[in-house]
């Protein structure tokens, strides 16, 4: 008996020892297929000058599942935004929300004459105005109107989300008048919050803690009915801030479209050029010469709008001298409140589409709730977050919040271990769901066929990064970047980080079949673990 029991134990164990060699087996199998497959792209001609980073860990264990150049430092492109939003995730949380008071400043007499000024206090709202739903969130589109220069030599147009740009600021104007508010003296803007700064990235430029509509006049340019007419030319958000004189004529069907958006002056714009009448409607932007200056203009005319006199005009700009001083505000009565959406909203917009005006300004908010203001002061208030959070930060290097500074530099590893940082805190499912999704939104949107098998189950923020290359005419893909969550096919969670650095181009159009690239490293590795 005791034979038997001794015999069947040794057949159990073998067994085991089976199974689990079998399926070590198979592990290294698939890993052997997936280091082939990658190899296979990498060795393409295209990529014979590139640089190549990737690492693929379990999200759980950390455990090292694929690597090459892991802890070596590449241009991130617009992968930096992950670490910027993680910050500002932890700094903020998922349910903060932005406060934009308007004060009265002077008194208030009885038939609503205000014996004094009205005083908007930006509080660095980066969606004070622009992309409210009826829901409270945020819209975006896949093709974002920041980057619609971008988009046009793409082939391409930007997309308009279907959203007041103008809602925040009617808004406002809207509680002013309810406060029996009639005539004021003037309307004064303080954007003393932090102070302003250029972005790197993609336009607006322009850094400042009061935004509407990303500081831009969008314009909508459509064929006319016959050619040889005017085309039709829409601005949004229509204000008297900005001037525009265009002369776009519609033309023949296939005669191509060729429209141009050239500064004439101080707040003037000249659109020229022709439009195909078979041709769908193209959106251009143009970047406002001030943000406090625009912000004032169309908060006047929304005022006016609700029986408001403002007795200064748009052009008699006010001295920052004539603001009240930060002590002051205490004793100031408030007539007016603009609440942001949560700013998990916030963070998804800045993510899914690569916004890099919004994500410049994270260190800066980041910074001044802790009492500094300057960009320099928000990357180290940023800095510390990171370090808090458990990152070695000393293992890379950044400039600013969106990826625009040419000495940006991040590592495979330093990547995979944000993510799985992120991923362990309560609001990992916020983070995680802010990024574009494979296939799906986003900059992601268009990475992988419709049929890939891997749609829907990669969430990653991607990354580009272009620079002139004069001496050969032409430019080089300095940057094309990946990072993110990946569902494998075999139900595994993992981290994933690919970092792909100078690629030569003959047009811009070209970072497109690149990006493609990276989407399907991203389908192998989840389709192969």
């Amino acid at each position: 008996m005791k034979r038997s029991i001794v015999a069947l134990t040794f057949l159990l164990i073998l067994g085991t020892t089976a199974i689990l060699m079998d399926r070590l087996a198979l592990a290294q199998g698939a890993r052997t297929s997936l280091a082939g497959q990658i190899k296979a792209v990498l060795d393409r001609d295209e990529y014979r000058l590139a640089s190549w980073g990737i690492a693929v860990a379990d999200a759980s264990t950390g455990e090292m599942i694929y690597q090459l150049n892991p802890d070596q430092l590449f241009v991130p492109g617009s992968v930096t935004k992950l670490f910027s939003g993680a910050a500002a995730l932890v700094a903020f949380g998922a349910d903060h929300r932005f406060i934009t008071p308007i004060y009265r400043r002077g008194e208030l007499t009885a038939d609503g004459t205000l014996h004094g000024d009205l005083i908007l206090r930006a509080v660095g709202d980066p969606d004070l105005s622009g992309r409210t739903n009826q829901r409270g969130g945020l819209d975006f589109t896949n093709h974002d109107h920041t980057y619609a220069d971008y988009y046009l030599s793409q082939g391409s147009s930007a997309e308009l989300t279907r959203t007041d740009p103008l809602g925040g600021i009617d808004n406002l104007a809207r509680q002013v008048a309810q406060a029996g508010i009639r005539r004021v003296r003037d309307l004064l803007i303080d954007e003393g919050h932090f102070q302003r700064h250029e972005s790197g990235g993609s336009p607006p430029f322009k850094v400042s803690p009061v935004v509407v509509n990303d500081h831009l006049i969008d314009i909508t340019i459509a064929p006319a009915g016959k050619a040889g007419d005017p085309a039709r030319i829409e601005f949004r958000p229509s204000t008297s801030y900005i001037g525009f004189d265009t002369a776009v004529t519609t033309v023949g069907p296939g005669e191509g479209t060729i429209v141009t958006v050239n500064r004439s002056g101080p707040r003037r714009f000249r659109i020229s050029g022709r439009i195909a009448i078979d041709k769908a409607p193209t959106v251009r932007a143009v970047e406002v010469d001030d943000p406090a200056e625009f912000a004032r203009a169309v908060l006047i005319e929304r005022l006016k709008h609700h029986g408001i006199e403002v007795e200064k005009s748009i052009d008699a700009i006010p001295s920052s001298t004539s603001l009240p001083g930060a002590d002051d505000y205490a004793k100031l009565p408030i007539v007016a409140r603009q609440t942001s959406a949560r700013f998990a909203e916030s963070l998804r917009v800045i993510l899914k589409v690569s916004h890099n005006n919004h994500a410049h300004m994270l260190p800066m908010l980041i910074g001044a709730a802790r009492g500094a203001r300057s960009h320099l002061g928000g990357m180290r208030a940023q800095g510390e977050i990171l370090r808090g959070l458990g990152l070695d930060t000393a293992s890379f290097a950044l400039g600013d919040g969106e990826g625009g500074d040419q000495g940006d530099q991040i590592s495979p590893r330093a990547t995979l271990q944000l993510l799985r940082l992120m991923a362990a805190r309560p609001d990992g499912a916020v983070f995680r769901d802010a990024l574009p999704v494979l296939g799906v939104d986003g900059t992601l949107a268009e990475a992988v066929p419709a049929t890939s098998p891997a749609r829907g189950q990669v969430q990653a923020k991607t990354g580009t990064y272009v620079v002139g290359d004069p001496l050969n005419s032409r430019l080089l893909l300095r940057a094309k970047g990946l990072g993110g969550y990946v569902s494998a096919a075999s139900g595994r969670q993992l981290v994933i980080a690919i970092f792909l650095n100078n690629v030569p181009l003959k047009s811009p159009a070209e970072t497109n079949r690149h990006g493609a690239t990276l989407g399907e490293l991203a389908a192998i590795i989840q389709q192969s673990l």
